[in-house]
């Protein structure tokens, strides 16, 4: 093994000082002509030379490192902010440094252990921490920053979505579209989330005269989302026509338990959820909910902590983000057009079947043509789409199914089909000599996507 190289040794290969190559590497260089900095960068090329980020560390006694403290990790929510943690933190030239605690350990188990890695600050999600931890943060002059929590007992500085808010948002939703029956399902009791959450939905819900409020405890996971939405459904005296989740991934067990029970979403049930994580949009579940607005929690969160860096005495700040109602197929919502009537539906089959030059469209209009059969025979599921029949039917185009709920998407002259990370797409079917139009692509998307509304049926 070759001995690793040193600053001494590029300085003399470039013809430079040894303080030179440390102000070219450590990107504090105004001073530093261009054709200098080159030769210093290729001298180093020439040695293999990298620079010791640790000697640097502490002779400027900063670490440009963040640590991320995540008390669980299993919500889909949390490695979604991770990603964009990471990339908003590299862009700004820090790095992270990531620490969970396991479920039988609390934040104050862990921070004697984050703070001897003496980052530059630490940004704590999902969880909260004691005063005595904040006392002990101070000490060791490290900025804390809450992400998506607040202690409002503590001096910690934090960003949150306004989760009060968001809980009026729901409950007028469901309220102006015609629900008289409601249910939530909290998430942790000890966290500002669901604290806030509960209390906008109940209380504008009490503003707007309902009092009758049904509620079930679970824990911000599927499986207890899943049992809470059974407990509720299965009530023999008030089953809830409305069920608001305190966030995502429990409504979409609660989705997953009506259907069980056979009840229609949202028909029968309509289900709301708050985070808007990916998987809310995918059309197996087609969620709605209020979305936080991620990327401007994280840009707050990140000039909080760099104030706390530059000024440790700084006062504490909470910083709350308004989030947005996202309307989509869960919620019986008449303001929102996410069904297609089977009329609709005859009518634009009959209307491809007379249309010059659709023959390359023959696979859609056979299976538009079976749903229209396995209606009439009574067997086509309530809410099943086209979507379902393409997808269900993968492995005749070429396709192996997956468990993450894949999409189609019509464009001007073909079919695609998306893998649900989005990063793989394939073309399914080729409309040889025929360009849709954008009024016809929207209809096809929606056809493809969307539950169907059939005339004779009758929900609630």
């Amino acid at each position: 093994m070759s001995k690793k190289s040193t600053s001494i040794e590029v300085a003399k290969l470039a013809g430079v000082s040894q303080s030179t190559v440390s102000r070219v590497f450590s990107n504090n260089s105004p001073n530093v002509s261009e054709e200098t900095r080159q030769r210093v960068l290729n001298a180093a090329d020439e040695l293999g030379y990298q620079p010791n980020i640790i000697a640097r560390m502490m002779s400027t006694r900063q670490t440009n490192i963040i640590g991320i403290v995540m008390a669980t990790i299993t919500s889909p929510f949390y490695p979604y902010v991770l990603e964009k943690f990471l990339k908003a933190l590299q862009a700004i030239d820090r790095q992270v440094l990531l620490f969970t605690a396991s479920p039988d350990q609390s934040v104050d188990d862990i921070l004697p252990l984050v703070l001897q890695h003496q980052v530059d600050a630490l940004i704590i999600t999902s969880a909260t921490l004691s005063s005595d931890m904040v006392e002990e943060c101070e000490r060791s002059g490290t900025p804390v920053i809450l992400f998506n929590r607040y202690v409002s007992e503590t001096q910690v500085s934090a960003v949150c979505a306004d989760n009060v808010a968001g809980g009026q948002l729901i409950a007028d939703l469901l309220v102006d579209s015609g629900h008289s029956r409601f249910g939530y399902i909290a998430g942790q009791q000890n966290t500002s989330t669901n604290t806030d959450r509960q209390r906008g939905y109940t209380e504008r819900l009490r503003e707007r005269g309902i009092t009758d409020i049904m509620i079930a405890e679970a824990g911000y996971t599927y499986e207890s989302g899943y049992e809470a939405a059974k407990s509720l459904l299965r009530s023999a005296q008030m089953r809830p026509d409305a069920i608001f989740c305190a966030n995502d991934i429990m409504a979409l067990g609660a989705i997953d338990a009506a259907r069980e029970l056979k009840l229609n979403i949202p028909y029968d049930v309509s289900i709301v959820g708050f985070d808007d994580i990916p998987m809310a949009g995918w059309g197996a579940y087609n969620l709605t909910t209020v979305s936080q607005e991620v990327d401007e929690m994280i840009d707050a969160t990140i000039t909080l902590m760099l104030e706390k860096i530059d000024d440790p005495h700084s006062p504490p700040e909470l910083r709350l983000i308004p989030g947005k109602l996202k309307r989509r197929g869960s919620v019986d919502d008449p303001a929102y057009d996410f069904s297609l009537s089977w009329d609709k539906i005859v009518s634009f089959y009959e209307h491809l079947t007379t249309t010059s030059g659709w023959q390359s469209m023959t696979p859609i209009l056979d299976m538009i043509s079976e749903m229209r059969e396995r209606e009439y025979d009574k067997k086509l599921r309530a809410g099943q789409s086209l979507a379902t029949f393409i997808l269900s039917r993968s492995r005749n185009w070429g396709l192996q199914p997956h468990v993450l709920q894949p999409t189609i998407r019509f464009n001007a002259n073909n079919l695609t089909y998306i893998h649900p990370d989005e990063a793989r797409t394939k073309t399914i079917l080729e409309f040889d000599g025929v360009t849709l139009n954008d009024e016809i692509i929207a209809l096809l998307d929606k056809l493809a996507e969307h539950p169907i509304v059939y005339p004779e049926r009758k929900y609630r």
